[in-house]
Order: structure tokens, then sequence, then C-alpha cells
């Protein structure tokens, strides 16, 4: 979803975001899997990668309704207030 928005493809990567999001169980879990056909979980339940990454998502779907278009700071790039320590 990230990528789709920084290529330009806001609207696309928001609507995979809410198709995403809609797939949580009712703790607003993630499963490992979902079967395509009806749309059931499968599998285990992760307890962080799937999550953060919607959250990271929703972070950068953010920050691009709000302006910022630049990339996130990678390596060897530094963030605003990294005083470099």
């Amino acid at each position: 979803m990230g990528c789709l928005a920084l290529a330009g493809e806001r609207d696309e990567a928001g609507h995979l975001f809410e198709r995403l999001a809609g797939r949580t169980n009712d703790l607003g879990l993630f499963s490992e899997q979902v079967d395509p056909r009806d749309g059931a979980a499968l599998g285990n339940f992760p307890q962080a990668f799937s999550h953060i990454g919607l959250i990271n998502a929703a972070g950068g779907l953010g920050d691009l309704d709000a302006g910022h278009r630049e990339l996130p700071p990678g390596p060897g790039r530094r963030i605003p207030w990294d005083s470099g320590a």
C-alpha cells in the first residue's frame, strides 16, 4: 500500500487499505491467511508483523493526505531532529 501511494496511486492504495482493514476478526487481529472464496480467517494469528504493516500503511497514507510527499528516512538519510549521535 505504501509503495502504491508513493507511486502516485493514492486511490488504489486507500482502497486496498480499506479492504485489508476489513479483514480483521472481532478483536481486530489478522489471521495468517484469508480464504479467497469467502473471506474466512485461516491459520494462526501473528502477533506483530501484519499488524505493524497496516499501522505503517495508515501512517504513510495519512502523511500523504497531509501533503508530506517525501520518502521516509532510510539508510544514510537523517530525520530532521536526529542529532547524528
